[in-house]
């Protein structure tokens, strides 16, 4: 596998599925917690979430992709109280 394609899968594909992983199954034991209250099903679901989670704090950081250029951002006008 190249390089591009490697990146590609691992700063595109990779990081949309977990985030969509998070986002879905975070949503699921929530409704799940509502609706059966705490079962083991609700707990199933939030810990694949936090499974999720934890794998994508590890892999990324939190950081953009280091191959998107970075925009100047606008200065905070921010109110002064």
């Amino acid at each position: 596998m190249n390089e591009t394609t490697r990146h590609k899968l691992i700063w595109g594909w990779l990081r949309l599925f977990l985030g969509d992983a998070q986002v879905s199954l975070a949503a699921t034991g929530v409704v799940t917690l509502l609706t059966i209250g705490l079962h083991p099903v609700t707990w199933a679901f939030a810990m694949a979430a936090t499974t999720a989670t934890l794998i994508s704090r590890l892999l990324y950081h939190g950081r953009p992709d280091p191959n998107l250029e970075r925009q100047k951002t606008q200065k905070s006008t921010g109110f002064k109280y």
